[in-house]
């Protein structure tokens, strides 16, 4: 039941932002063959997941079981280790605060004073997968308390909402993780999670970014807009991405991203590098005909795009290949953190930027992996003291 709710969810953000495109105010239509390529990225990627979820059994009986044996004691006979962890990030969201007291914008806290860095990236990472597990599955109230803690200072540091759509997207994607006797239970705590998320991001946007939003109810149809709108983007930044993949020196990227672009800098310098200059680039789609402000789109150049550009219709096929393999991997090996992750690129990321687009979306994944390998170790170790 999960799978086809998250699946009805998808496509209807995929419909929906088509639509609002031709009525928002946007300089132009979304081309046919992006609506054309993206709608069966949408039901080829369901499709690869779904093949592949079946085979494990482990998966469809004992996933629950399986997570909160191996993560979540982890995480309850470590709460120091995360306690620590959340200490380091307030001090980092201390440093965000006192600039934006003193007047910063956000961007300028991520272009001047570079809060944006590694640290940042690891303790975001690791607490955006971490606060939806924790109140996905049965926990103790202190790691509740330390995940959200965790959570709240990581926002601060950059002044970003992202963090809060990650929790949501997290969410949903371990609603494949309940069996048929918990699947209402787990709905439940998504509406309840999704909607904390949403307040928190109309505190964010008032309080931190300092950005005017409506009162009432109005802020939260502001909060639809905007993520829609964000949504939208991906769709017109498709061009851009297709016409940057054309040629085969970009034919790794759509399997490895920022790694093989960066692997080629040291071999040959490619023409046209993907980097900082080029993902950050804003593109003027337009101007609101809501709220009067500019289209300014960057980075959420989608996935399946690279592929395409450089491999045709044959790159939808051969990007599903190679999304099946990993997601074999990883279940054989039961990297639940990692699955998570690119679960969400795969299904609800339709228009979604690429997963290792950038130096920040890989080092997502080396603390995902990271953090399932750390688990991995931990449950032989006790398995072998227990035997």
């Amino acid at each position: 039941m999960s799978y086809f709710v998250i699946f009805l969810y998808a496509m209807l953000f995929h419909v929906s932002s088509i639509m609002f495109s031709s009525q928002a105010g946007f300089n132009a239509k979304i081309s046919d063959e992006v609506i054309f390529y993206s709608t069966m990225d949408h039901i080829i990627s369901f499709v690869v997941v779904y093949l592949v979820l079946q085979q494990f059994q482990w998966f469809k009986r004992d996933s629950e079981t399986v997570i909160s044996d191996w993560y979540i004691t982890l995480f309850e006979k470590n709460k120091f280790f995360i306690f620590i962890i959340v200490l380091f990030a307030a001090f980092l969201a201390y440093k965000s605060v006192q600039l934006i007291l003193s007047g910063a914008l956000r961007h300028q806290l991520l272009t001047e004073h570079e809060t944006g860095g590694l640290a940042y990236m690891a303790v975001s990472s690791f607490f955006k997968i971490l606060v939806p597990m924790v109140f996905f599955f049965k926990t103790s109230f202190n790691l509740k308390i330390l995940a959200i803690a965790g959570l709240l200072f990581s926002i601060m540091i950059t002044a970003s909402r992202s963090e809060l759509a990650y929790v949501i997207k997290f969410f949903m994607i371990l609603l494949l993780f309940a069996n048929h006797k918990t699947i209402y239970k787990k709905l439940g705590k998504f509406t309840a999670i999704a909607s904390t998320m949403v307040i928190a991001a109309v505190l964010s946007t008032s309080l931190l970014q300092n950005r005017p939003i409506s009162d009432g109810f109005g802020a939260f149809y502001d909060i639809f807009i905007s993520q829609l709108t964000y949504g939208t983007y991906g769709y017109y930044l498709s061009e851009i991405s297709l016409e940057a993949s054309s040629s085969i020196e970009k034919g790794l990227f759509g399997f490895f991203g920022y790694v093989s672009e960066f692997g080629f800098r040291f071999v040959s310098p490619p023409s046209a590098p993907i980097d900082s200059a080029f993902v950050g680039e804003l593109h003027n789609l337009g101007t609101s005909k809501i709220t009067g402000r500019p289209f300014l789109a960057n980075v959420g150049y989608p996935w399946w795009t690279w592929f395409v550009g450089t491999f045709g219709f044959a790159g939808l096929i051969i990007k599903a290949v190679f999304v099946y393999i990993l997601l074999y991997i990883l279940m054989t090996v039961r990297f639940v953190f990692t699955i998570v992750l690119l679960l969400s690129f795969v299904i609800l990321g339709v228009m979604a930027t690429h997963p290792l687009l950038t130096l920040t979306h890989t080092f997502n994944f080396v603390v995902a992996i990271s953090i399932d390998v750390i688990v991995l170790l931990f449950s032989k170790r006790r398995h072998r003291v227990v035997c």
